[in-house]
Order: C-alpha cells, then sequence, then structure tokens
C-alpha cells in the first residue's frame, strides 16, 4: 500500500514514525508494542503495521518473542559494536569535510550550551536530547537525504543504548565534553582536529559501553 500522493508506503511511514518515537525516548528498551492498540494510534492496518515490525526488527530496533509479541529491543555488545562503525566513519568525515555555515556553528554552539545545562541539571534525557541534535547538525551539513535517514535509524538504536547507561552519568558526560571541544575546534577554523576530538569521543563512548553491556 502506497500513501496518495507521497509514494511512500504506509508500512515505510509507520516504521519512520516508530523510529522517531523510539529516538524520542518514548519507547525504551523492552517496552512492548502492542499490535491492536498501536495500529489504531498510527492509522494502519495490522498488517501494514506487522511489515513496520519487520523493517525495524531488521535494523536490530525491535525483537519479536514468541508466544509474547514484539518488543523495543535491548542493546547488545554486538549492537554497539555495529552502530559505532557506521558512526566513527560518518561523523567525523562531516566535521572534517563539511562546509559549515555561520549559523550552523552558531547551533552546534547551543546545544553544546544546553548539553552542558542538563548535565548541571542531572538531566540525563536533556543531555541525550542535546546530542541527538548535535548528530543531527552534523549530517545535515552533507545535505543528503541519504545520509539523513541513515542518522534516524542510528539515532534511534543510540537512544535505546542512552537509555541502557540511564545509570552512569560519567557515559553521557563524554558527550557532553566532547560537544564543548567540538565547537570550540570548529570556531577556531581546525576541522581535522575537530574530527579526530570526536572520534576519541565515539571511541570512549563505545568503551564505556561494552564495558556496561558485557559486564
Amino acid at each position: 500500500m502506497t500513501v496518495a500522493g507521497y509514494g511512500v508506503s504506509a508500512a515505510a511511514s509507520a516504521a519512520a514514525r516508530l523510529r522517531e518515537l523510539i529516538a524520542a525516548g518514548q519507547m525504551p528498551p523492552g517496552h512492548q508494542l502492542r499490535e491492536v492498540a498501536l495500529a489504531a494510534e498510527l492509522d494502519v492496518s495490522r498488517n501494514t503495521l506487522r511489515e513496520a515490525f519487520t523493517a525495524l526488527a531488521g535494523e536490530g530496533l525491535v525483537e519479536r518473542i514468541r508466544n509474547r509479541g514484539v518488543f523495543v529491543a535491548v542493546p547488545k555488545a554486538d549492537d554497539v559494536r555495529r552502530i559505532f562503525a557506521a558512526r566513527r566513519l560518518m561523523e567525523p568525515a562531516a566535521l572534517a569535510w563539511g562546509e559549515f555555515d555561520s549559523g550552523q556553528l552558531d547551533t552546534l554552539r547551543m546545544h553544546a550550551e544546553r548539553a552542558e545545562l542538563a548535565q548541571r541539571w542531572g538531566d540525563l534525557d536533556g543531555m541525550a536530547a542535546e546530542n541527538q541534535a548535535f548528530q543531527t547538525v552534523l549530517m545535515l551539513v552533507g545535505g543528503s537525504d541519504i545520509l539523513n535517514g541513515l542518522m534516524g535509524r542510528i539515532q534511534a538504536a543510540m537512544r535505546l543504548l542512552f537509555d541502557s547507561m540511564s545509570a552512569v552519568p560519567a557515559f553521557h558526560a563524554l558527550y557532553v565534553q566532547g560537544h564543548r571541544k567540538v565547537a570550540e575546534l570548529l570556531d577556531a577554523g581546525e576541522p581535522f582536529g575537530a574530527a579526530q576530538a570526536w572520534r576519541e569521543v565515539l571511541a570512549n563512548a563505545e568503551a564505556e559501553l561494552l564495558k556496561h553491556l558485557t559486564a
């Protein structure tokens, strides 16, 4: 089924909406996706919703448990490695080679400052949201719909990882410190330095996640 006038299947649209809800933290790891209620909420048929579930399962965002139903996935070590392999390639490259205008630099600084404020308030949800917003700016500078679509998938997966680290404030602090450093290096006209600094943030974050998930 295709949504009239848009050329996007109803299943793809439903999957995109569920992805957005996961990325926004409204569907945490282990949350059960109840088919009847969710189909009504998204205004799609149950068959269409099942197609959306299949797509999200392929991305590692949901899992079907026999005789129990469909649940938002609980991240595993392999998920961390898969996600960070993509992030290490995409985000430092955007910093090194992207052409940031003054408005985008201002936006990066704004998200860095908001993340610091959220940290002072102990607001982990706020820290996670600002990190996602920071990532979004990095990908938008590429001007590619393909990259933006891929980043949407990565952000949903990252939100599940953030939620799994809700009791580890030091993990979120890695990103807050990285935001500030990257913004300062870009302001100083050092994009390659910013790219290297962000690679270090990603490496440290991956190591912390793996330590937590394999403990």
